[in-house]
């Protein structure tokens, strides 16, 4: 099977029209839903909260970027 990314050479004529989409910029609009499930709950609480603020700090990174981090 064939990459379905485009080429990152940046000289490469791509294959297909829709190959100069860029995924990144393309999704940037989005955003994500980030959730913890119920069974971390518990154990979350438990971290220190200098954990529990770096993990938040990471969920609302990824709700902006999504998948792209």
């Amino acid at each position: 099977m064939e990459n379905c990314f485009p080429s990152t050479d940046l000289l490469a004529q791509p294959k297909y029209a829709l190959e100069n989409i860029c995924l990144a910029c393309h999704n940037i609009s989005m955003a994500w839903k980030v959730e913890f499930d119920e069974a971390f709950a518990a154990e979350f609480d438990d971290l220190p909260e200098a954990v529990q603020d770096e993990l938040l700090a990471h969920a609302r990174l990824l709700e902006s970027v999504g998948p792209h981090l």
